[in-house]
């Protein structure tokens, strides 16, 4: 490595250093009195992006629907793990408090963030594949719709699974 590169190494190294203790500081100042905020949603194509999919799944398409969040929680499997009492509750049967942490802060700046994904379960039920975060906080929020997404080869089973749901977009 050359001078430049070692400066930048560094530079970098300090700036996730920097980043990772604000998220601390925020996760023990939300632990301590988490803020109430509402849910806000993106809904566009772009949003997707944000979202951990293959390149398979992107390329078979993507149907955003929104439904009442009581649908959608008894058509879950293994809701019990984003009940607003796991907020918190870090380690195999919790969550990451740093994602946690980051959802509340981008809801409290009214910043949108991208659909949670569902996926059939094999005993039919919806599995979240990406989003358990965004998911459990929108619980502990008393959210009462909640913006999804799932594969356009799957729109037939989500839609009798939760028949109310409503279309938002469809991205093939």
């Amino acid at each position: 490595m050359n001078q430049d590169e070692i400066k930048d190494f560094i530079d970098r190294q300090s700036a996730i250093a920097q980043e990772n203790s604000r998220i601390r500081k925020l996760v023990k100042g939300y632990k301590k009195s988490t803020p109430k905020v509402n849910p806000i949603w993106d809904h566009s194509h772009e949003s997707i992006s944000y979202n951990d999919l293959s390149k398979e799944v992107l390329s078979a398409g993507l149907v955003i629907l929104s439904a009442n969040f009581s649908d959608v929680w008894s058509a879950l499997h293994r809701p019990e793990v984003y009940e607003a009492t796991t907020l918190w509750k870090s380690g195999a049967q919790g969550h990451n408090p740093a994602n946690i942490a980051k959802v509340i802060e981008c809801w409290a700046q009214e910043i949108k963030l991208s659909p949670i994904f569902l996926c059939p379960h094999e005993n039919g039920l919806a599995l979240v594949c990406d989003g358990k975060h965004r998911l459990t906080v929108a619980r502990y929020m008393g959210a009462e719709i909640i913006s999804l997404m799932v594969c356009a080869d799957n729109l037939a089973w989500f839609q009798k699974l939760i028949p109310n749901a409503h279309l938002v977009l469809n991205i093939n």
